[in-house]
């Protein structure tokens, strides 16, 4: 709901529109949504012909599942670019501030830290890609490239939903440090973790929620800054 408020400068009148908080929780949802496809895919797929557990199979999953997100991503952006007020960039004062990279910097270097830990001392993109070539053999090479688009698209719908919360939670109940996002994330996309995996993985999808809101918090609000950060703790 956009509410219009009018204010003068220099003798003339300009208006701002403000858009309520309800929109954006909508709009929040509405990416949740999107992740959800893949679950409707996962029903369909018997109606596909391809064998399953094959290197065809994967392929066929992962692309459409990547069509999906990146055009749904991609018509949620421009709805609310023509819709709303909001915006893909932030103020370049707030990005610039050294306190604030500093703590992306700690972010980062302990979110990278607890993943190699927990995967024994390898990097996940490592692990995934060794998994991958045990499985398909030369194939796996392009199983792995295409699970990285597929991971990209994900974190495509993710960083919406988090920059969507953002405006909601900041809209509501003020507080700006606070990572309404990295919420919203963790209420959606981490607490889905724990019903399609298992508890260790449902707490580990929480957390790494909360800190890519923080993230996003610390960039100014601006996608345009946060989403190459949010990836690399995503896929690495």
């Amino acid at each position: 709901m956009a509410i219009r408020n009018s204010t003068a400068h220099e003798g003339a009148e300009s208006t701002v529109a403000v858009t309520g908080p309800s929109t954006f929780l909508n709009l929040a949802l509405v990416a949740f949504a999107l992740l959800g496809l893949e679950l409707v895919l996962l029903i369909l797929e018997p109606l596909i012909p391809t064998t399953a557990g094959t290197i065809e199979a994967a392929l066929v999953h992962w692309i459409i599942t990547i069509v999906l997100w990146a055009g749904g991503s991609a018509a949620l952006v421009v709805w609310a670019l023509r819709h709303t007020d909001f915006t893909l960039a932030a103020d370049v004062r707030a990005r610039g501030a050294t306190a604030r990279w500093l703590g992306i910097g700690i972010l980062v270097l302990v979110t990278l830290f607890a993943q190699w830990a927990l995967r024994g001392g390898v990097l996940p993109p490592n692990a995934e890609f060794a998994a991958l070539t045990d499985r398909f053999g030369a194939a796996g090479a392009l199983a792995w490239l295409v699970q990285v688009v597929y991971y990209i698209a994900e974190l495509g719908v993710m960083a919406l939903i988090i920059a969507f919360g953002q405006r909601a939670g900041d809209a509501w109940f003020g507080r700006g440090w606070i990572p309404w996002g990295g919420v919203t994330l963790s209420l959606t996309w981490g607490l889905v973790h724990f019903l399609t995996q298992d508890a260790a993985t449902g707490v580990y999808g929480i957390v790494l929620s909360l800190v890519m809101g923080t993230v996003y918090v610390l960039t100014g609000r601006s996608l345009v800054v946060a989403v190459p950060i949010l990836l690399v703790l995503f896929i690495i």
